[in-house]
């Protein structure tokens, strides 16, 4: 994404997840996120809000193991990472509560 606009001083909020289930799955996900930008989190305070799904296959989770790995590699098998974003405006100093809320109940859902 390029930014158009000076967002020096803007805050950002990054969630992480993952799934490997069926096609739905992620139309459910997306689902989801529509809901959270469109009726949750409120326009005025946040400039970005950002869904990015990664398809990692079990070919990269096994040249990671043959470079050593690390404490936290994935079960053997492939995945797709889930990454949410939320960018405020500058001048946005807490949290809105809704917001707050809203990112919770994405990842829970």
């Amino acid at each position: 994404m390029v930014n158009t606009q000076d967002t020096s001083g803007s805050g950002q909020l990054f969630g992480a997840s993952a799934f490997n289930g069926p096609s739905e799955e992620y139309i459910q996900a997306f689902r989801y996120f529509k809901n959270l930008s469109a009726t949750i989190i409120p326009s005025e305070k946040v400039f970005i809000n950002a869904l990015a799904l990664t398809p990692v296959p079990t070919s990269q989770v096994e040249a990671g193991r043959r470079r050593g790995g690390n404490a936290i590699d994935p079960p053997l098998g492939s995945y797709t990472a889930v990454v949410l974003t939320t960018q405020f405006f500058p001048g946005v100093t807490e949290v809105p509560d809704e917001v707050d809320k809203g990112r919770l109940l994405f990842f829970e859902q």
